[in-house]
């Protein structure tokens, strides 16, 4: 075996300062050659709290966020034992396998924030001697009375009620689920709907049946045996329902009823929590929910257990930083929009739930990109109303309460302009057991919704990129025209969360339709039955690759025959200036470190003819002379093809492909008969590299609509 070459260490001490700024720091990887694997040491003279995803420097009222940028492949940070000088020591290692010639230089920067000083037992006990509700609302707020009266003149807040008590109604001859486990989960939505439904009805009615109905479903899960803390996010997304309930229905309950609610959360949800539990540290949507969940469940019964209380309020207050830092520069979520609306809701509560409770959010929508995420899920919507759905979210948008706290916190209904057409239809809808479970939290924005104004216009940027550990872009030519070309490129790796090998897909949109497919993610389910927790594990051998829609086949990519992928590797994505006064604008792709098999990989999208015209240019080099590459799309159209043209057809509209070199054909994926797809064909263009390079293009042209359609 091959020693590592050198040590690389980065001194950080004389860039620590009190009050101090962001700064950026580098250093050449050691590397260990046989195992392709690296590592950078750091010293510091602060205390350094270090996990997987990022080290942490804090020292009074100051901290330093440590991540590399951008984001590494196979790295991850480990902790160590201060040297003898008492200075804290830790490495960020590459993995085995995920060391290339790009990694000669790794860049960390160092983000500086105020360091929040948690509340502490005397600040709690202040808490607990507080008139309740405490949690978001507070005492003597007339929300509920706002809102009943706003439905006589706002037609989103009259449907919202009308399809809420709809919901209630129907609640009302249901019974609570009983234990159950799905799998490893113990589903809490369902339990989640029924409480903002039915303790919202209550309170805009009066009417005794609402809450009558709500303590027979929050007395048959306080009687639930545990609420599955082995999977902790279950605990937290009960242990939120039942703060709720307490703490805004304090003085409806009776004394024994409060007791019931009141040990719920103390024994099933509080005393639950492991003292150094991983999803305190997650730097994902489980740290979110889960840190707020403990939060709310800690606020709303601060009196009755006032250091038990204070140890989770810590947690929240200390660590929820970490992972809104994801957000970080514009916005983005590495995981996608469908876990955005989860992860974001609940990030949400627990700013809104300390500020009721300490006046103060303790920065946290200060954290870089944190405010600019407000315009996220409508940045990867395209025309045809359909998200980006890249990584494990789906594609069709629901309703995003997130967006209504945004609206009001920034003074931006405009950010609700999509959003509150998407509302309005599904609160159109009859409400069932199946919308509830899905909607969990589509109740709750009302009390947002009442105070913000109707927008008549979105005010979105024609192009947006993410900058972020998983890079997406997307671009248009107006947002005026329903019938224009959209589309969305994403980067990055497969080694994020919730990831597919997708590096270098695209969606796209134009005359309304999505054209250009991404086919969404596998059941988690048939997943974990088939290979347990092996189906998340995203190494090179994983047997998450070999489902169609999670590998690098099942997405709108370039595949090399004979290839084996390196889904480990990282695909840079940027906008580049073009044409006169570099006026235009291109997705730029670099996916060598994807392809083994090339020198170079890259691929190129631009929009030409004022927007009229898109093409998605590739080039490959250094490949074995001979090797067959093929171009992919997933479509739900209709393909004919004619040489070198396919015309696609949907719906009475059509779209012209055109390639420069190659030979089409239509494949039929091989989707499983458990998750199965029959309407989906992907294109297919091969393309022989006959001297070890090979570059083409594809070209997009809207064809037109039929206006009988």
């Amino acid at each position: 075996m091959t020693l590592l070459a050198s040590i690389s260490t980065i001194y950080l001490s004389s860039a620590l300062t009190a009050g101090g700024a962001d700064f950026v720091c580098s250093e050449s990887l050691a590397v260990n050659e046989d195992e392709k694997s690296g590592e950078v040491h750091f010293v510091s003279d602060w205390p350094a709290d270090v996990h997987w995803f990022g080290a942490y420097l804090r020292k009074g009222d100051d901290r330093y966020s440590i991540h590399p940028e951008p984001f590494v492949p196979g790295g991850y940070f480990v902790p160590g034992k201060p040297d003898k000088d008492g200075r804290s020591n830790f490495t960020f290692v590459v993995k085995p396998g995920f060391v290339d010639e790009s990694m000669s230089q790794i860049r960390f920067r160092a983000r500086h924030a105020k360091n929040p000083t948690p509340p502490d037992a005397a600040a709690v006990a202040a808490l607990g001697k507080k008139a309740h509700p405490r949690l978001i609302l507070k005492p003597n707020d007339d929300v509920f009375a706002r809102i009943k009266q706003a439905t006589a003149t706002n037609e989103l807040l009259a449907a919202a009620v009308r399809h809420m008590r709809e919901y209630a109604d129907m609640t009302l001859a249901a019974k609570p689920d009983p234990y159950k486990l799905d799998g490893r989960r113990l589903w809490s939505q369902p339990c989640t709907a029924r409480t903002f439904s039915l303790a919202q009805m209550w309170k805009m009615t009066g009417d005794r049946r609402y809450l009558d109905r709500l303590e027979t479903e929050l007395r048959a899960i306080a009687a639930y045996p545990d609420w599955n803390p082995s999977h902790f996010i279950d605990t937290a997304l009960f242990a939120f329902d039942f703060a709720i309930a307490y703490d805004w229905l304090y003085d409806d309950w009776s004394p024994e009823m409060r007791d019931v609610l009141a040990k719920a959360l103390i024994e099933k949800a509080l005393r639950a929590a492991e003292p150094d539990a991983f999803w305190i540290h997650n730097g994902n949507n489980w740290s979110q929910a889960c840190l707020c969940g403990m939060l709310a469940a800690a606020i709303a019964i601060a009196e009755r257990e006032p250091e038990l209380a204070r140890v989770h309020i810590d947690n929240a207050v200390s660590f929820l930083h970490e992972p809104v830092e994801a957000y970080a520069p514009c916005g983005a979520f590495p995981e996608g929009v469908g876990y955005w609306i989860f992860a974001t809701t609940y990030q949400i509560f627990a700013i809104e739930s300390l500020r009721s409770a300490f006046g103060t959010d303790f920065g946290l929508v200060d954290e870089p990109g944190f405010r600019a995420t407000a315009m996220f899920p409508d940045m990867m919507t395209g025309p045809s109303g359909l998200l980006f759905n890249h990584s494990d979210s789906g594609k069709v948008r629901s309703k995003s309460a997130p967006l209504w706290w945004f609206a009001r916190e920034l003074g931006r209904p405009d950010v609700t302009t999509v959003e509150r057409k998407i509302a309005l239809a599904s609160y159109a809808a009859v409400p069932g057991e199946t919308a509830g479970h899905r909607c969990d939290n589509c109740f709750l924005p009302l009390i947002w919704m009442v105070d913000v104004p109707k927008a008549e216009k979105n005010r979105l940027p024609l192009s947006w990129w993410s900058g972020s550990t998983v890079p997406v872009a997307m671009h248009t030519s107006t947002r005026d025209d329903p019938d224009a070309i959209w589309v969305a490129m994403k980067g990055g790796t497969a080694q994020a969360s919730h990831a597919h090998a997708d590096q270098g897909s695209f969606v796209l949109d134009a005359l309304g339709e999505r054209w250009a497919e991404d086919l969404g993610g596998e059941s988690y389910g048939i997943g974990e039955a088939e290979h347990g927790m092996k189906f998340w594990d995203s190494s090179n051998e994983s047997p998450r690759w070999k489902y169609f829609r999670l590998g690098l086949e099942g997405h709108n990519v370039v595949t090399i025959e004979g290839e084996k992928p390196n889904v480990g590797g990282f695909a840079t994505i940027s906008f580049r200036r073009t044409g006169p006064a570099r006026a235009g604008k291109e997705i730029a792709c670099d996916l060598s470190s994807i392809h083994p098999a090339a020198k170079s990989a890259k691929r190129i999208g631009s929009l030409a003819d004022g927007g009229k015209i898109y093409a998605i240019h590739d080039a490959f080099s250094g490949v074995k002379p001979g090797t067959v590459l093929v171009w992919r799309m997933n479509t739900y159209a209709k393909p004919t093809i004619d040489g070198k043209v396919v015309v696609l057809e949907r719906d009475g509209r059509k779209l012209r492909l055109e390639a420069s070199q190659g030979e089409w054909s239509i494949f039929v994926p091989p989707l499983p008969a458990t998750t199965p797809d029959p309407n989906v064909v992907q294109l297919h263009l091969r393309v022989v590299a006959e001297s070890g390079d090979a570059a083409w293009s594809v070209t997009f042209t809207p064809v037109g609509k039929d206006s009988s359609k």
